[in-house]
């Protein structure tokens, strides 16, 4: 009998051995660069947690906010990483339900010629460096991305237009920036770091405002790249989007507690771009990174500002734009 038994238990553990591993649901997203303002979702790919939650995901480069939210309403991705003043201006099919990164962290860099005249340094104020912009050439991304709404929205505050008070140059991504103001066919650029500081360490043009490190006011504490879905995804694929919301959790209390092992992480990531300016970039990154994907009620008053700023005939239900059943779904995020 106990020959038996054996044989039985060999024979169920062999089966073990070959069991084939859980299925893993398939999520495609849309995303704009490389950039270390996408860290906690590199994290959780790479540490493996979405996996651990049951989703494996595959990134697709998109030209901007808006290529990758008409994308997600169109069903062509299941959601995207990107700005929800893009998503709020886009109609009333998208919802995010998970925060990646707060504050604004888009850079705005100017030539040194333009920060030689303007007489301006470290010390000047924040909202005197901003006064430099009105009458500039500025190179951005395409419309509706990061670079494109935030001079919107700072020429909004200002009182200024951005059709005659200064020319906007549609030129992105980084390198065609970069080389537009090496050329003086731009005055100034704007992009998210690394990539906004590759022409301040080659060209010694000025970081004219940082955005990571949240100065100014009316930005500081808002949203920045967040995980958007389309609604109709999102009720019907509920378990997924909490899974998602899991491995994010995981990826920013992973990176709180292991800032060795992340940069290590994160510089595998940025191959293209030198060793002074990544340095530069992820000495802002612990501002960036939220406590908790949640969202909150000064998210939403945030976000509402802006949306409403940069464009006052926005009709934009902000009380189902953020979606945060999905979080109560996935339960308390980790300490």
């Amino acid at each position: 009998m106990t020959c038996v038994r054996q044989s039985i238990m060999a024979a169920l553990t062999c089966l073990l051995c070959f069991a084939p591993a859980a299925a893993q649901t398939e999520l495609k997203y849309g995303l704009a660069t490389v950039s270390l303002t996408y860290a906690p979702l590199y994290v959780a790919e790479d540490k493996g947690f979405f996996k651990d939650e049951g989703v494996s995901t595959q990134g697709m480069l998109l030209p901007g906010s808006g290529p990758a939210a008409s994308a997600t309403i169109a069903g062509n991705l299941d959601f995207f990483v990107g700005l929800p003043q893009t998503a709020a201006l886009a109609g009333d099919k998208l919802a995010v339900f998970a925060i990646v990164t707060k504050e604004y962290a888009t850079d705005i860099v100017v030539s040194k010629e333009i920060a030689t005249k303007a007489k301006i340094s470290a010390d000047t104020p924040v909202e005197k460096r901003l006064d430099v912009l009105k009458g500039l050439r500025i190179a951005a991304w395409t419309p509706g991305g990061s670079s494109d709404m935030l001079i919107r929205y700072i020429a909004a505050k200002k009182g200024w237009s951005t059709e005659s008070d200064m020319t906007l140059l549609p030129i992105g991504p980084a390198p065609p920036m970069v080389a537009a103001v090496e050329n003086g066919r731009a005055d100034a650029y704007i992009i998210s770091a690394p990539a906004s500081l590759q022409g301040v360490e080659r060209l010694g043009a000025y970081l004219l405002y940082a955005g990571a490190r949240g100065e100014w006011s009316p930005l500081h504490g808002q949203p920045y790249m967040c995980l958007i879905g389309n609604r109709e995804w999102l009720e019907k694929n509920k378990k997924s989007a909490a899974a998602v919301f899991r491995g994010l959790s995981r990826a920013i209390a992973f990176m709180q507690n292991n800032p060795a092992e992340t940069k290590t992480l994160l510089r595998k990531r940025l191959t293209t771009v030198d060793d002074a300016a990544f340095e530069l970039a992820y000495s802002d990154l612990a501002q960036l990174v939220p406590s908790s994907p949640d969202v909150g009620p000064n998210e939403v008053a945030g976000i509402r500002d802006f949306v409403t700023t940069v464009n006052p005939k926005a009709n934009v239900s902000f009380g189902t734009f953020f979606n945060t059943e999905v979080g109560k779904l996935a339960g308390a995020a980790p300490n």
